[in-house]
C-alpha cells in the first residue's frame, strides 16, 4: 500500500515538473513573440519616419508610445526585449539610426544636417556627438574615410 502511495506520488511530482517545464517554454514563446513584436514595432516606425519628407515638428515615437501602442508597460518592453535580445529597446533604436547614417553618409551630395534630421535627431551637435560615440568618428571624418577607403 505504502509503494504505490509513493509510485502514485513521484508520478504526481514528475507531472507537476512537466507542467512548470510546459509553463516556462510557454512563457519563453510568448517573450518571443512579443520581444519581435516590439522590434518591428519600433523598426516599422523608424522607417516610415526616414522615408517621409522632413515636417516641422515631426518626432519618432518614444519607447512610452511604442508601449502604449502594444498595450504593454514600458517596464515590461523593456524586460521582456533584454531578455530576448540582450540590449535595451533603446539600444536597438540607436543601432537602426546609426546603420541609417552610415549608409546616408555615404551619398557625398547630402549635407550631415539633412542626415541628422533623417534618422530623428533636431540637433547637429547632439547627432554628431552620437555618432562620434557609436564609431570613434565624427561624421565628417567617417564620409572622408569612407571616400579615401571606400569602406
Amino acid at each position: 500500500m505504502t509503494e504505490k502511495l509513493l509510485i502514485e506520488l513521484m508520478l504526481s511530482l514528475y507531472d507537476y515538473t512537466l507542467l512548470e517545464q510546459n509553463i516556462a517554454t510557454l512563457s519563453d514563446n510568448s517573450s518571443l513573440i512579443l520581444a519581435k513584436s516590439i522590434a518591428d514595432t519600433i523598426q516599422q516606425n523608424f522607417r516610415t519616419f526616414t522615408k517621409q519628407p522632413i515636417k516641422e515638428n515631426q518626432q519618432l515615437l518614444s519607447m512610452h508610445e511604442i508601449a502604449y501602442a502594444l498595450n504593454i508597460s514600458e517596464s515590461t518592453m523593456l524586460k521582456v526585449f533584454r531578455k530576448v535580445y540582450s540590449i535595451s529597446p533603446k539600444n536597438y533604436l540607436d543601432q537602426l539610426r546609426y546603420n541609417e547614417s552610415k549608409f546616408l553618409l555615404h551619398q557625398p551630395n547630402l549635407p550631415i544636417s539633412e542626415i541628422a534630421e533623417t534618422i530623428g535627431y533636431q540637433n547637429l551637435s547632439h547627432f554628431s556627438r552620437q555618432f562620434k560615440q557609436w564609431s570613434n568618428l565624427s561624421p565628417k571624418e567617417y564620409r572622408v574615410h569612407f571616400q579615401k577607403n571606400g569602406r
